[in-house]
């Protein structure tokens, strides 16, 4: 045995430590260099064997790196295969895809060194995502019927209870696409007649299937409703404009108008023209009493018989159709109860209490607009 080599095995290391800092690893090439220009290859030495084990691994790391590179471009493969497979726009494309590109891609993860077993796994794996991701892209564009196609070619892949909720989620997706189609019809036959859209819709429906039908007749329910609540969310903002409108603009905003029927603008058309008379102390008091149950109180009723003055009938129609269009007055029966509740403390009678109360409410149509008056209302009460 030779004597020890100290000088050649530090400069060894220090070779390796600046191999590794810069590039983040040492090569068996790069120890074999080293080995040719400092080392006898007849001499057996500390400094050989550091070379002969840091060359052994070097290689086996080496080994390690490849696997993880093929490991990452496969895996890279499998998204892009993905991406293809889940924008491809019909069934039997599909299939053809798939046939020729999962067996493939087998081969290739065999060939990387992966066992059999696992490469069927993977593969098997992969072709589902594929078929999967396809299906969720044509429901979530309301394709229901290249998703069905899809899913009748490819179901086998799918578990039982998956195969159960692709076919939930297929007919769901085709009842709000036959739903919707029926809505459309029934408006345009409902515009050109006196029947109520939702009415002609049902009867439209010609679904075989009894579980089907219900679940469109419950689609065209949720549109009808949701028609509804737009229709009146439109109607309130109008009603509101007439309200607040200068009297030499009503006529203007009533004709360029397109939510109300032809009886409700013969009525707002009488109210027009009582819009300058200001609402008695009396009307003032019936709108304050009416003000959260303004449906219940017949507006229109109520102005013919002089209950309820000309602005004041717009903000209770306004108000009758935010409550039907979904809207919540909450806001404004609890700023009703903190007016009602401080004046009670202060000594104030119920009739100033509804004087206050309907110059709040009639003051602004905002929430913010509303408390800003009340403060005001409040500082000269306390003055």
């Amino acid at each position: 045995m030779s004597a020890p080599d100290p000088a050649d095995r530090m400069e060894l290391a220090e070779a390796v430590r600046r191999e590794v800092s810069k590039k983040g690893y040492v090569t068996d090439e790069f120890l074999d260099r080293f080995a040719l220009a400092h080392l006898d290859p007849a001499q057996d030495s500390p400094t050989g064997w550091d070379y002969a084990a840091l060359r052994h691994t070097a290689r086996q790391e080496e080994v390690n790196r490849r696997k993880e590179m093929q490991t990452q471009s496969l895996q890279q493969e499998a998204v892009w295969m993905t991406q293809v497979g889940e924008s491809v726009a019909d069934a039997p494309s599909l299939q053809a895809y798939l046939k020729l590109q999962i067996p493939a891609y087998k081969d290739r993860m065999k060939a990387a060194g992966i066992p059999v077993e696992q490469a069927e796994t993977v593969a098997k794996n992969l072709q589902r995502d594929m078929i999967e991701k396809n299906i969720l892209r044509s429901l979530s564009n309301d394709d229901w019927n290249t998703a069905q196609q899809v899913f009748s070619q490819q179901k086998e892949v799918f578990p039982e209870g998956v195969q159960q909720d692709y076919s939930e989620k297929i007919r769901s997706t085709f009842a709000r696409f036959e739903a919707r189609r029926i809505w459309q019809r029934a408006q345009e036959e409902a515009a050109s007649g006196q029947q109520d859209a939702k009415t002609v819709a049902l009867l439209l429906i010609n679904e075989p299937d009894e579980d089907l039908h219900q679940s469109v007749q419950q689609e065209i329910t949720r549109l009808a409703d949701l028609h509804n609540k737009k229709q009146a969310a439109d109607k309130a903002v109008l009603f509101a404009q007439l309200a607040r409108a200068d009297e030499s603009t009503l006529d203007q905003l009533l004709n360029m108008q397109t939510s109300l029927s032809p009886e409700d603008v013969r009525l707002a058309r009488q109210v027009i023209l009582k819009a300058q008379q200001p609402a008695t102390p009396r009307q003032k008091e019936w709108f304050i009493e009416h003000y959260f149950n303004a449906e219940a109180a017949h507006p229109a009723r109520a102005f013919s018989q002089g209950l309820c003055g000309a602005r004041d009938y717009f903000r209770l129609q306004a108000l009758s159709h935010r409550k039907q269009s979904g809207d919540e007055l909450s806001g404004d029966q609890w700023l009703y109860r903190g007016i009602k509740s401080w004046m009670e403390q202060q000594g104030f009678s119920a009739k100033e209490i509804n004087t206050a109360a309907y110059d709040v409410f009639t003051g602004a149509d905002d929430k913010d607009g509303r408390i800003k008056i009340w403060k005001k209302i409040k500082t000269l009460l306390t003055c």
